[in-house]
């Protein structure tokens, strides 16, 4: 059995890696909004996708290992 200290520590560790997830998949969420966004203006404008405001973050989603968000810049990147 666990004595109280260990035990509060082990569910403030639990508690830290749940909002640490939550966090991950809540930014994940946004930046996918944000892509979709950066999509729809390309549409209107495409020189939104060259503009050194949005070049960072196309970078960073190329070098993301998820094939989704990588479709959706390289969408971005060539209308």
């Amino acid at each position: 059995m666990m004595d109280g200290g260990f035990r509060s520590k082990y569910q403030l560790i639990q508690q830290f890696l749940v909002i640490l997830f939550a966090t991950k998949l809540i930014l994940e969420i946004l930046l996918f909004l944000g892509l979709n966004a950066l999509a729809s203006l390309v549409q209107v404008n495409t020189n939104l996708a060259t503009q050194p405001a949005y070049q960072r973050v196309i970078i960073d989603c190329l070098d993301d290992p998820d094939e989704t968000l990588k479709r959706k810049v390289l969408y971005c990147i060539t209308k």
